[in-house]
């Protein structure tokens, strides 16, 4: 699991340096043009070995919804994360996110199976704080803070939202994938509702402890259907070609009916 904790490191530290860097030379990044580059990163580097990383998102022309779906998937269990991406702006803060408002509201809303973060996106030059700390591996710091997430059922309770006030309920996104405890061979989906159950809303960070948890359910059956017909190489060519066409129609329909721009799919090779 290192290997996937490393690179979502990495991603964050590549946000730190190059979103400061764009800005300096006169360029806005984005939101989704952050996300889309993660997304690339990501299922570029794991390509083979024993985790599988599949984005996919919807054709531009068909885009309605900002917000992607994070899928940590292992055999039967998994684990979802409604996502809502938010830049730090030098004058602005984080623009639109505000407490209660209608996009904190909407993201809960329509979570669905889901559970409701928002990620956040910092760099050197505006971020001016150095929590919130990693606790959970010897990463070197800041630049680990290039990317942040916070439970929205934290967020809501803030009078507003500003890098100092959400300090407290933020943590380095990488550290949804450092275990709590010392279950021998937990799974992937078991890992990240354990940390965020235990550093995004634990130590009280929930104003309302009976809010929900991030749960660990049953893996849907259109996104195992999906893996296993990327991975099957058994198949002819036009028979393959063709189940995946019909799997990419599903999934395209699923982000529609779900109002998303996307959506990652880890899932750990190989097990049961």
């Amino acid at each position: 699991m290192s290997p996937l904790r490393d690179a979502f490191r990495k991603e964050a530290g590549r946000i730190w340096r190059d979103k400061a860097k764009a800005e300096s030379l006169g360029l806005q990044l984005n939101e989704e043009t952050i996300t889309e580059t993660i997304l690339f990163h990501l299922a570029k580097q794991f390509q083979g070995g024993d985790l599988s990383v599949t984005p996919f998102t919807k054709p531009q022309e068909k885009a309605n919804g900002a917000d992607w779906e994070m899928w940590f998937m292992d055999g039967s269990k998994a684990v979802g994360l409604r996502v809502q991406a938010k830049r730090l702006f030098a004058k602005n803060g984080y623009a639109s996110l505000t407490p209660n408002g209608p996009q904190t509201k909407t993201l809960i809303s329509q979570s669905s199976d889901c559970y409701p973060v928002f990620v956040l996106y910092n760099d050197r030059a505006t971020y001016k704080l150095k929590k919130p700390v990693c606790g959970c591996q010897n990463y070197r710091g800041l630049s680990y803070l290039g990317c942040t997430l916070a439970s929205a059922y934290s967020v809501k309770h803030l009078k507003e939202c500003n890098p100092t006030t959400l300090k407290p309920i933020c943590i380095p996104w990488h550290c949804i994938l450092c275990p709590v405890r010392s279950k021998p061979s937990p799974s992937l989906p078991e890992v990240v509702a354990g940390s965020i159950n235990a550093r995004a809303i634990g130590d009280g960070k929930l104003a309302d402890p009976a809010e929900q948890r991030c749960n660990v359910i049953s893996t849907p059956n259109l996104f195992r259907a999906h893996l296993e017909n990327v991975a099957n190489t058994d198949r002819s060519v036009y028979s393959a070609v063709s189940a995946m066409d019909e799997h990419n129609a599903r999934l395209e329909r699923y982000l529609e009916e779900r109002e998303l721009a996307g959506a990652l799919l880890i899932s750990r090779k190989g097990r049961d």
